[in-house]
This record gives structure tokens, sequence and C-alpha cells, in this order.
């Protein structure tokens, strides 16, 4: 039982809780939004009044639109169930603070009393316990747990104490502890459904499909938020050990793209495609398996481009926020979804956070009014605009940019892609005038000297070619490398009738990336300068063995372990390649789509090439089982993998 209470009234409550999450989880389905948004809200009370957490305060305001939209709905709600409710689960969380107080206590206690007990004295002999009677011959246990409690609270170590060696082999392995992860997740998940109502701005009706959609799967994702709280309360603040951070970023990458999906499954995609299309966008690689974009609803393209958004910088930036004891304190970018080692630029990861979100807004509030000038209307430059920063590449267009026209339009998204895959702290270092280092940045420069190198290759190889003017041809050649290279995924055209030569660069650009500590994926640019940095030490040392070559990187030695975390790296992506495309082709896919499909999926580009995925395709048409190995895949490739394999390693689970 739950509940421990006179009468019958805490039964009631269980019983009427009960019905009242089959109902909200009926209506959900029925959409039948009012009684829906009734269902939750009791729901929702029964688990703010479960933790009593000081954080809930941030949900006054959910509470009253909440309160607000129910009174708006007109119809009676039964007030006698939310006092029931609260009254009970008062008393409820009374009785379980004490008697977690008095477990934890007499548990540590336990311990101590057993390693006292029968665990070894530095001599080596194992101590004889002794019955040392009272007054009365016993002891009450009321009085022998006081005993103790009095006895070890100077050990308990929530209070600062430390155990010795010899008690901490008699406490035995430790155990990960999942109440932070809990917990962070859970503030993660109800963050993410305050964005899930910004689609209700393009809605025609919120009460209404598909309005309806994103209000109930807001209800549903702060709710499960709030569960996740409640089942890891912590009296004080917390912090997450290393272990604990791969653990809640890798949950985080598979949790809300997961939750994510709830308003495109309400709007008829099999959850296999929501779940993909979340996915994709999430993790800014851009493949889609949705078609007919030009008769699809606001909502629904305006959902995209902020999920989008959101997983290009908006997770990042809070996994910054909290987890800052990654390393240095949160101050390597990225540091469990990318690798970024840029130096220490601001005082504290949360000044970092408010630079890179201050920095994202305004490019792309310039991006938008850019687009806006050139002739998109808001609704097209909004989305496109958060899409091209993010390098995500969703659009609203089944043509994507083919649908617009105009060079000027290419050149501007160009300018716009190209700066979402530089590093952000580059921004930063010019926004703090030091300009100097913005332009030296090591990085920044072999990204630019690469990419016009392979530009001008291309557009002078097509006018040779073709009859098409040369500033045409960089035209297109800037746009459609640019896209490709930051894992943005525009397309003007089909680039795969430039012939076999473009063909072959393009799926070759498919795994450069762009910079690290950006919102692009790939390999990154800075890995390649490093390996050709080695590659020279290497034959350097072949010439002249006896000859000192250090190999430099801003300045800074590249130490060994960087370099074998870089090749590494590229090993597990070629099995990764390999293992992918094997496991395509085995359910049935043509060779050059599982290849393509998987190199794109794991740099998080979007196109792959062929008839089927290709610049004028999506990835409708694949298998279910392509499409979640896919997935798996596109999460691998954000994470840059490492994150996510620790978990299947056992020494990550050993103490």
């Amino acid at each position: 039982m739950l509940f421990n209470t006179n009468g019958h009234e805490a039964n009631d409550v269980v019983i009427e809780l009960h019905q009242t999450f089959h109902l909200s989880n009926g209506l959900v389905r029925s959409l039948d939004v009012e009684q829906g948004v009734m269902a939750f809200a009791v729901l929702f009370d029964f688990v703010l009044e479960r933790t009593k957490a000081p954080i809930f305060r941030l949900f006054d305001l959910a509470a009253i639109v909440r309160d607000d939209l129910l009174k708006g709905f007109g119809q009676p709600f039964d007030l006698r169930r939310r006092n029931i409710l609260a009254r009970n689960e008062d008393m409820l969380v009374k009785r379980h603070q004490a008697s977690s107080r008095l477990a934890m206590e007499t548990g540590w206690c336990a311990l101590l009393v057993a390693q006292a007990a029968f665990g070894p004295k530095p001599d080596g002999t194992i101590p004889q316990t002794a019955h040392k009677g009272g007054g009365s011959g016993h002891r009450s246990e009321a009085g022998e747990v006081a005993q103790r409690r009095q006895g070890c609270k100077a050990r308990r170590p929530d209070q600062g104490g430390r155990f010795s060696a010899a008690e901490n082999t008699a406490r035995g392995p430790p155990v990960i502890a999942l109440t932070p992860v809990f917990r962070v997740l859970g503030g993660f998940l109800i963050a993410f459904s305050a964005f899930m109502l910004a689609p209700l701005l393009v809605a025609p009706n919120p009460l209404r499909q598909p309005g309806a959609d994103f209000l109930l799967s807001a209800l549903a994702t702060s709710f499960a938020g709030l569960v996740l709280i409640a089942l890891s309360p912590a009296a004080a603040s917390f912090e997450l050990d290393r272990r604990q951070g791969f653990l809640m970023t890798a949950l985080a990458w598979v949790v809300i793209p997961a939750f994510g999906a709830l308003p495109l499954f309400a709007h008829g995609l099999s959850f296999t495609d929501a779940f993909f299309e979340a996915v994709s966008a999430m993790t800014t690689t851009g493949s889609t398996v949705m078609s007919g974009l030009d008769g699809t609803a606001p909502s629904i393209l305006l959902w995209r481009s902020l999920m989008q958004a959101i997983g290009g910088v908006g997770v990042i930036v809070l996994g910054i926020i909290m987890m800052p004891f990654l390393r240095v304190g949160g101050m390597q970018l990225f540091h469990t979804e990318s690798s970024d080692t840029s130096e220490k630029i601001v005082a504290k990861a949360f000044d970092l956070a408010i630079w890179i979100i201050a920095i994202f807004v305004l490019l792309t509030g310039l991006c938008a009014a850019a687009y806006r000038a050139l002739g998109m209307d808001w609704f097209d430059a909004v989305n496109h605009s958060l899409t091209t920063l993010s390098t995500g590449g969703f659009s609203t267009h089944d043509a994507s940019f083919a649908y617009f026209e105009g060079g000027a339009m290419l050149w501007t998204a160009t300018i716009f892609m190209l700066a979402g895959a530089l590093p952000f702290v580059a921004f930063i270092r010019f926004a703090r005038g030091k300009f100097r280092a913005f332009a030296t940045d090591i990085q920044l420069r072999g990204f630019l000297i690469f990419l016009g190198a392979t530009i001008i290759l291309i557009a002078a190889t097509r006018t040779v070619r073709s009859d098409i003017p040369f500033f045409q041809s960089l035209t297109d050649a800037a746009f459609n490398v640019v896209s490709i290279v930051t894992t943005t995924g525009y397309a003007s055209e089909d680039y795969q009738l430039w012939g076999p030569f473009a063909i072959g660069v393009f799926f070759i650009l498919t795994f450069v990336g762009g910079c690290s500590g950006s919102t692009a994926g790939g390999v990154k640019i800075y890995r390649f300068q490093i390996l050709g940095r080695l590659a020279i030490a290497h034959l350097t040392r072949i010439v002249s063995p006896n000859r000192v070559h250090p190999v430099l990187y801003h300045d800074r030695k590249v130490e060994d372990d960087v370099a074998f975390a870089i090749l590494s790296f590229l090993v597990v992506l070629l099995f990764s390649l390999i293992l992918s495309t094997f496991l395509l082709a085995w359910l049935g896919v043509d060779l050059m789509t599982a290849l393509t499909g998987s190199a794109t999926a794991i740099a998080n580009v979007g196109p792959g090439l062929g008839g089927t995925i290709g610049p004028a395709g999506n990835f409708q048409n694949l298998p279910d089982g392509a499409k979640w190995i896919l997935s798996i895949m596109m999460i691998l490739g954000r994470l840059e993998f490492f994150t996510v394999l620790v978990l299947l390693t056992p020494a990550f689970w050993r103490p």
C-alpha cells in the first residue's frame, strides 16, 4: 500500500489516481484535449505534492496557465479529489522523509557496527563481540537506534565524513547512483516541454489538431520530467561524477528525441518514422522521411526546425551548465559531445553558456532578416535561419533551397552555414575584441583554405566539362560544398548530375565536417590537421631517428594520448561504417544507399547518394529496421562514439 492512513480516503485516492492515469492515457490517444488536460492536471498536482522540491517554484507559471485552461473549459472539476490528494500526500511526504532519514542514518551505522564487529583489526585479528547489559538487562530498540545515530552522525558521508580504507572495504563496491542522472534528465524534459508550446503560435487553434498534438505532448513530457525528479529526491545540491555525466548524456540523446517524436507521431507518422525524424533533427543530421512539406501544417514544420536548433546549441549549452565537473569545469566545450579543447576564455561555464546563446540568437536573427530581405516570407525565413545556424538542413519545402530563386539567396545561406560550422569560441574572442586571435586561429584558417580550394576545383571542372558560366558554377559549387562539409544538408540542385568526379568528391566531403566547438558534425578539421602533423613527424623520424621533432598544434605540444584518441576515433568510425553498411545490405538495401546512408548518418550530414536517398530523395522508402540502425548511427556520430560505447565496457560499471 502506498498510503497508511485511517478511513477510506486513502483507498479512494489510490483508486482515483489509478483511474485517472488510465483516463489520461486513453484521452491522449483520442486527443480529447479538454478532458485530457484535466486528467494530466491531477497527475501534475500529484507529482508536485509528492516532491516538495524548491525547483518547482519555477513551474508556478505553468500551473497558473494550466488552471486558466481548466477554468476556460467551463467544465466542473473534482476539487475533493485534489484536496484528498494534497492532504494524504502531505502526510505521506512527512512520513517518507522521516523514515528515509532514519534509514539513511541507521544504514551507515549498521555498516560501521558490522565493520567494528567482524572487520579485521590493524594487527589482523578478528574482534569479539560482547554483550553489555543495562539496568534492565536489555536496551530498547529505539534507544539503541538513537545511540547509534548519535555515535555515527559525524561519520556519515552526507555530513562530509570520510571512510578509512578498511571501512571502504567493508562497504563493498560502489554502484553508480542514478538519482542525479534522473534529476538532470527530468530537468531536460521539463525544459524541452516548454519548447513544445512554441508551435502553438502558428497553430490555428491550440485546442484542435495539430495544435492539440503539441499541447498534450508538452503535458506528457513535463509530467515524465516531474516523475523522474520525484523518483530521485535530493535534500540539497548534488554533483554528477564523470561516469554519471556520460550516462546522462547518452540517455538524454535517446529519451529527448523519443518525446520530441510525440507530435510527429500524433500527426500521422509511424513511431519508427517519427523517432527517425526526431533523432535526425536533434542530431542536426537533416535526413528526413517526410514528403509533401509544402502542404504540411506550419506547426509541424516549425517543430522540426526548433528541434534542430535545440539539438545544435540548446541541449549542448544546458549540458555545459549542468555538467561543469567534466575535465575542467566545462571549459572544454562539448566534452561529452565533441572534442574542443580550447583554452579558458571566460571565467565561468555559465558565462560561456550565455555567450554561446547570445551569439547563436544574434546570428539567427541576422540570418532571418537577410532571408526576409531577399524574398522569403517570415515563416520560411525563421525556419531556415534556425536550420542554417544549427547546420541541420531541414527545409519547409520538398525542393529545399531549389524552391527559392536567385544567387544572392544561395550566397547568403552559404555565409551563414559557414558561420554555424566555425568555432563558437572564435566568435566569443572576436566579440571581446580579440580580433588577432580570431584571424590567426589555425583551425579556422585551415577550414577556409580547404573549402576555397575544393569549391574552385569543382566549379572549374564543371565549367570545363559543360557550357555553364563559371560564376554560376562557382555559386552552385560554393553552396553545395559548404552545405555538405558543414553537415547542413541543404541542396540547390541534384549535384549527382555534375558527373562522376563530383559524386566522388561529395562522398569524400561527407566525412570532413566543420570545426570543433561548432554545431557541425563529421570528423572535424582539427583532427585532419593533427594527423597531417603526426605523419610529417613520423617521416622525419624515419629519415633522422635521433632527431627530436615534437608535434605542435596551436603552439601546444600534441601529447601521445591525444594522438591515440584521434586514431581510435577514426578506427571506430571506420568500423561503424562497415557494420552499418553490412546491416543495411543484409536488410535488402542496395549497396550505394547502404554505404552513403551509413556515411551521412555517422557524419550527421543529411542526404546521401543514389536515387533513393540522394539530394532529390529521402529516407521514407527504407525498411523500418534500416531506419532504426541509421537512428543509432546518428546518435553515435553526434556523441562521437565513445560517449556511448564507454557504457558498454565492463570497466565503466566496475568500482
